[in-house]
């Protein structure tokens, strides 16, 4: 009878340690949220074209593609391109009047960072404005939000948000420094 106990306590605590053990074991890589900044510039890839319905010959919605280079948090030196619909309103003369109620909104837009092994980012830009700057180095400057909804490689399934702080010059180029966080799955 004593045997039969011992038998009976082995097999409880091996069934219990069994459990257990299945119920901690690892399920694999887990998601982990950082700190992430990208600091690049960019510059127009394409000549603008229409998109959407034009309110009128001064008052109208351009594509604008933008391409460009830098470096970011986690991803190291990269190259990256977007496009996104812009308001633009002008004068008669094709003069810009960033003033006008509606001037430099922009939305519809999507983006990549493209990492030197390839790895991206995927981004989209949901809605923005673009306004005069308060520096006096730039011509147009915006700060919006940025939606990290995926990429390849290490970057495979990230999600995150991003500001954007950037500067329009008045040669076009444009320098920008985002920050935010990014969850990404380390493998």
């Amino acid at each position: 009878m004593k045997n039969l106990k011992s038998v009976y306590l082995f097999t409880c605590l091996s069934f219990a340690g069994l459990l257990y053990g299945c119920d901690n074991e690892d399920e694999g890589p887990k998601p982990e949220t950082i700190d992430f900044t990208a600091t690049f510039f960019t510059e127009r890839g394409n000549p603008l074209t229409p998109c959407g319905t034009a309110i009128s010959e001064t008052n109208f919605w351009v594509q604008e593609h933008q391409i460009g280079d830098g470096t970011a948090t986690e991803l190291g030196e990269f190259t990256t391109e977007m496009t996104f619909c812009i308001h633009f309103i002008t004068d008669e003369d094709g003069n810009i009047l960033p003033t006008e109620e509606g001037f430099g909104e922009y939305g519809d837009g999507v983006g990549e960072f493209i990492g030197e092994n390839g790895d991206k980012i995927t981004f989209t830009i949901p809605e923005g404005r673009v306004k005069l700057s308060s520096n006096p180095d730039y011509v147009f400057e915006f700060q919006d939000k940025i939606i990290i909804d995926g990429g390849t490689g290490a970057f495979e399934g990230a999600t995150g948000e991003l500001v954007s702080d950037s500067y329009v010059g008045a040669d076009g180029i444009v320098d920008h420094d985002w920050s935010g966080e990014i969850t990404i799955v380390r493998q």
